[in-house]
């Protein structure tokens, strides 16, 4: 973590780095130090690997408890939420390409297409 990045292997197996900021890593820290003594920074009740189910059915059990219903690609919404709002709140296209693991920059253009036609809307 001292690199400010975190490699997490997510859908097809890939490995990803995804960059982080300090206060998280001082929280992740503080976290792994307590709860994650073996590497594995976030588990299953048991200290079991995570797996995509538990994940959702974690997120989908949050949404309820914050009083909304989930969406139903839930975990995809959350990833296009933050690809819309990421350009909205000054994030750069070329960031955003290498956050989402984009291979190339017509999946950023689409995003930055609908930042632009909500800016547009709006005024």
């Amino acid at each position: 973590m001292g690199n400010l990045l975190l490699t997490v292997t997510g859908k097809g197996r890939k490995s990803r780095r995804i960059p982080f900021s300090y206060e998280l890593r001082r929280v992740l820290t503080r976290y792994s130090m307590e709860y994650a003594p073996h590497g594995l920074l976030f588990t299953s009740r048991h200290g079991h690997k995570l797996h995509r189910r538990n994940v959702l059915r974690n997120v989908k059990s949050l949404c309820n408890r914050l009083g909304f219903d989930s969406p139903e690609r839930t975990i995809h919404a959350f990833r296009h939420t933050f690809a819309v709002f990421y350009p909205r709140k000054g994030g750069s296209a070329f960031h955003l390409q290498k956050v989402l693991r984009y291979t190339t920059l017509e999946m950023t253009r689409r995003y930055a297409n609908l930042m632009t036609e909500a800016r547009a809307g709006g005024a």
